[in-house]
């Protein structure tokens, strides 16, 4: 178990004593992959807890590996299969926290928007409003098809 617990993640400041605690921490529980695709994919199951320690959700991640092979195409890249938020904290911030945290624990890894709902949809637009996505036009005829990460701009404005 792996925390990813961030230092200058997304924070809410105590009304009474003015300090600042961090709005969502992450908990990584790698999966294990059937032997012939562990070159090619990790896959994750990530929990979301609050500032005060309770689990309010999970991630499950698809994160592909970046393959050796002189012939192949396939980028590194990371995927959401499934992100779950309890209702009590859905749209007040806990999901774009949780999506802030998992850049940050991706790295250089881009991560793809894949079919979204409402919620993520709102979540991704505010991600390319702060310069930490952006529109990804992959279906052929310029329509956007979703969305990408940016990697150098999450480390530029996230990460010490």
């Amino acid at each position: 178990m792996n925390s990813l617990i961030q230092e200058n993640g997304p924070t809410i400041t105590e009304p009474e004593s003015g300090s600042t605690r961090q709005l969502v921490h992450l908990v990584d529980h790698p999966i294990e992959v059937e032997e012939l695709y562990k070159p090619y994919v990790s896959k994750h199951d990530i929990e979301i807890f609050d500032s005060e320690d309770k689990l309010i959700g999970h991630i499950k991640l698809r994160r592909g590996l970046k393959s050796d092979h002189p012939d192949s195409v396939r980028p590194k890249n990371a995927m959401i299969e499934e992100i779950i938020l309890g209702d009590p904290y859905i749209g007040k911030g806990f999901g774009k926290a949780a999506y802030i945290e998992l850049l940050k624990f991706l790295g250089d890894t881009p991560l793809l928007s894949g079919v979204l709902n409402h919620n993520s949809a709102k979540i991704w637009e505010s991600l390319v409003h702060d310069g930490l996505a952006k529109e990804e036009h992959l279906d052929g005829y310029g329509q956007p098809d979703g969305y990408v990460s940016l990697p150098e701009a999450v480390k530029a404005k996230l990460v010490d």
